[in-house]
């Protein structure tokens, strides 16, 4: 894959799912009663839904970045016109915390 963001988001994938698992959901279940103020598992919640999130807007951006990639235009005088397929780019919403895909449409060649 040719895209920096698109490699982050898997890699942020992995960390706040099996991150959360480690760092929050273990600590809750085998300490409960000491750590339970610190409500780790609700943030655990958070993790295991930013992770998988992620992951499917990698997998959004690398399915829209590969029929840009291997798009042949038609030859010349060829119906219908050919469109180019959308090309992906990463935004950032609510405060750069969270990914989403936007599809920037071509026109028609």
């Amino acid at each position: 894959m040719r895209h920096d963001g698109a490699k982050r988001l898997l890699v942020a994938a992995f960390v706040f799912y099996v991150g959360g698992f480690a760092v929050l959901w273990l600590p809750d279940r085998l300490a409960c009663a000491r750590v339970q103020r610190f409500q780790l598992h609700a943030l655990f919640h958070l993790t295991s839904t930013v992770g998988p999130w992620s992951l499917i807007q990698h997998c959004v951006f690398a399915f829209h970045d590969r029929a840009h990639a291997e798009h042949r235009p038609a030859r010349r005088g060829a119906a219908p016109a050919s469109v180019r397929p959308a090309r992906p780019q990463l935004a950032y919403h609510f405060g750069g915390a969270l990914p989403i895909v936007e599809l920037l449409l071509a026109k028609a060649v």
